[in-house]
């Protein structure tokens, strides 16, 4: 018999937030009266289709405790320096949780739009699909191409879109 898919989330938070020169890195930045990380939290909470959601954060991560304490987390210390090797990092830490069948969501933590919707959206829409799927929206804006710093077209948008999280796949890929 085969076993029903599980979805995981996957969060990558380690993040500084250097770029924007705040004193608390992005993903603790409140929105709302709460750090947008929080907001991210409570959509993967709030969706019934997500068995286990992990946040990956730096080893020594001083907010982390103060966001998400005892909420159904699992935080996991391992965040490396750019999002990727915290992706990778987190799906190392897992290896012995996950089966190939298992699909993972990985969703940037300082985005904190997410709704249960979106991700039941995504999960539905993926369905069994090899590769798995992502979030996206259609490009609406006009996009120039650019040589040494000067616009000389527009490529046209038909087909363009803009990839947003999460990104899910399976976790054997």
């Amino acid at each position: 018999m085969t076993q029903a898919p599980r979805y995981f989330a996957l969060i990558p938070a380690a993040g500084v937030g250097a770029r924007m020169g705040a004193s608390s890195p992005k993903q603790y930045l409140k929105i709302g009266g709460k750090p947008m990380l929080r907001h991210t939290l409570d959509a993967f909470l709030s969706s019934e289709l997500i068995a286990h959601t992990f946040v990956v954060v730096s080893p020594d991560d001083p907010y982390i405790d103060i966001v998400a304490p005892n909420h159904g987390v699992t935080i996991l210390r391992c965040g490396g320096a750019s999002r990727m090797e915290s992706v990778r990092n987190g799906l190392a830490v897992l290896a012995n949780t996950l089966s190939g069948s298992d699909w993972v969501l990985v969703h940037d933590a300082a985005r904190p739009g997410l709704t249960a919707e979106l991700i039941e959206k995504l999960i539905t829409g993926t369905g069994d699909h090899p590769a798995g799927g992502l979030l996206a929206l259609p490009v609406v804006d006009t996009v120039k191409r650019g040589i040494d710093g000067e616009a000389c077209g527009t490529v046209p948008r038909n087909g363009l879109w803009l990839a947003q999280t999460p990104q899910m796949f399976r976790y054997q890929l």
